[in-house]
């Protein structure tokens, strides 16, 4: 994901983005890879350089990035086919399924988006459901 992606995602769900910082891929790592590649290829040395090029290129390409917003910092990315969005650096807990009822993984920390449409649809509703603690905090 590059860097206007993911600020992009944040900005068209209403937030004031204070400025983002590059982080590695957190779902493909460099160490893991060439591990599980290895244990599994052993045998087939070719077949275990085209995936290790393969998974380089992913970890490269998609990095993911902590946003920093007035509400906190979120940790955003690709997966294989997903957009994963984490809360976890934020004190405030937002249940999955005050989200979106939509059939996909998620928990009280982080959802997972199929694709960009769903990524800002989410972010909107987490930052609706920020913008009612908030409410509710000053009142």
């Amino acid at each position: 994901m590059k860097e206007q992606e993911a600020n992009s995602f944040f900005l068209l769900a209403g937030f004031r983005v204070n400025h983002l910082v590059e982080t590695p891929n957190q779902y493909m790592n460099i160490h893991n890879s060439v591990c599980d590649m290895y244990i599994e290829d052993a045998n087939n040395n070719h077949a275990y350089a085209i995936k290790l090029i393969n998974n380089l290129k992913f970890i490269i390409e998609k990095p993911w990035w902590l946003v920093f917003t007035d509400f906190g910092v979120f940790k955003i990315g690709w997966r294989k086919r997903v957009i994963e969005i984490s809360w976890r650096l934020i004190d405030t807990v937002i249940v999955g399924e005050d989200i979106t009822k939509d059939d996909v993984t998620k928990s009280n920390s982080y959802i997972h988006a199929y694709g960009n449409a769903k990524a800002v649809e989410y972010l909107t509703r987490i930052r609706l459901l920020l913008d009612e603690e908030d409410t509710d905090e000053t009142e």
